[in-house]
């Protein structure tokens, strides 16, 4: 059965340290922690081992996150609180080199102002082929950040959640009192799930890495149809894959979904939340960076997204930024260069004054600076 984008839409952050070596059978709550090794320690004592009978929280950061940084106060807090039972390690990943800076120096520009300048825990950073991450943060499918692991006093990993959530867990770990049969049965289910999804998703990944539309395409009707629930976080790719294949599909398609949420001038309405429209347009607007469509589906992308821009709020960070992105590269391959310029010039004041996440300010720079350069 085909699927439509109203289908597909979405209901609704030095030397290297010694190594802690250990066995390990695989990732599980109640296994034995993972090895550490970072590039260099920021702050604290280096951890060189884990020590029985003390409890351990790695933490995982990074400079761009600012649920990260929001969790930072706490985490001092508890570290406070423990201070003797419990030893805190914030581990910095996920980094990319920003215009002007290299990794260490935004790095250490974090951990010396703001939130950063108050953690009063240790602080190490991951090294540069990412072992923290490859060895803790994607064998336990942790795929957002803050991630924060608790180490129990026989060095297994005894919970995996939010920091915000750690201080009722924290406090039964250093009491003896926790228990981890529910927490390891939760987290298997989890683990299952994402090694599912993982086998559904990961072929289409590598088919539009290749290009290859038609079969990417058909991979995500077949994975939707047979996981229902994957839809949401497949839908900007399906739309990306349509468009190759069927242009007129597409906006066919498109513009369905778009009329079946109500009138596009309603939508907005809903003071919070991702209401269906919003979805539609992000899946136009993931569309609209595609190179080599026809002027038609470029032009049926800029009266769509236009609209959009008039509905979205400035606060509306992710949506905000990824319908004028789209706009901008359309304008460009529809020739009109100066109105791309006008969008570029406003998504790189949004970007450095009001979102003030390097990444998007980066991608944004490098945007108006290929415009500039006539290309």
């Amino acid at each position: 059965m085909k699927r439509s984008f109203l289908q597909l839409l979405v209901p609704l952050a030095v030397c290297l340290a010694p190594v802690l070596a250990r066995a390990q059978p695989g990732p599980a709550i109640g296994a034995p922690a993972p090895t550490i090794r970072v590039s260099r320690w920021l702050r604290g004592t280096p951890v060189t081992a884990y020590e029985k009978g003390r409890v351990y929280v790695v933490e995982f950061w990074s400079t761009w996150c600012g649920p990260c940084k929001d969790a930072m106060p706490h985490l001092s807090e508890l570290s406070r609180k423990y201070a003797g039972k419990v030893t805190f390690v914030g581990v910095d990943v996920w980094e990319k080199n920003y215009p002007g800076k290299t990794i260490d120096q935004q790095v250490d520009a974090c951990v010396t102002t703001g939130a950063g300048k108050a953690m009063t825990y240790n602080v190490a950073q991951d090294t540069a082929d990412g072992f923290m991450d490859k060895n803790w943060l994607k064998p336990y499918a942790q795929n957002g950040i803050p991630a924060t692991f608790v180490i129990d006093q026989s060095g297994n990993v005894a919970w995996i959640g939010h920091p915000m959530n750690l201080e009722k867990i924290l406090g039964e770990v250093t009491a003896g009192t926790y228990d981890t049969k529910p927490a390891a049965a939760q987290f298997a289910r989890m683990l299952a799930v994402a090694n599912g999804d993982a086998a559904l998703i990961d072929p289409i990944k590598e088919e539009l890495a290749a290009k290859r539309w038609e079969m990417a395409l058909n991979l995500i009707d077949r994975a939707v149809a047979q996981k229902p629930a994957l839809a949401p976080r497949l839908a900007e790719r399906r739309a990306v894959a349509l468009v190759h294949v069927d242009e007129e599909r597409f906006r066919t398609e498109a513009t369905a979904a778009l009329k079946a949420t109500g009138e596009p001038a309603k939508w907005y309405g809903q003071d919070r939340g991702w209401p269906q429209a919003r979805d539609v347009y992000g899946q136009m607007a993931a569309a609209a960076l595609e190179e080599g469509l026809t002027r038609q589906t470029y032009l049926f992308l800029i009266e769509n997204l236009e609209v959009a821009r008039t509905k979205v709020q400035v606060s509306d960070g992710h949506s905000y930024a990824t319908y004028l992105d789209g706009l901008a590269n359309d304008y460009v391959w529809t020739g009109d260069k100066a109105k791309a310029l006008t969008i570029a010039d406003e998504l790189v004041n949004w970007a450095t004054n009001i979102s003030k996440q390097p990444g998007w300010t980066d991608r944004f720079v490098k945007l108006k600076a290929r415009l500039e350069a006539g290309k």
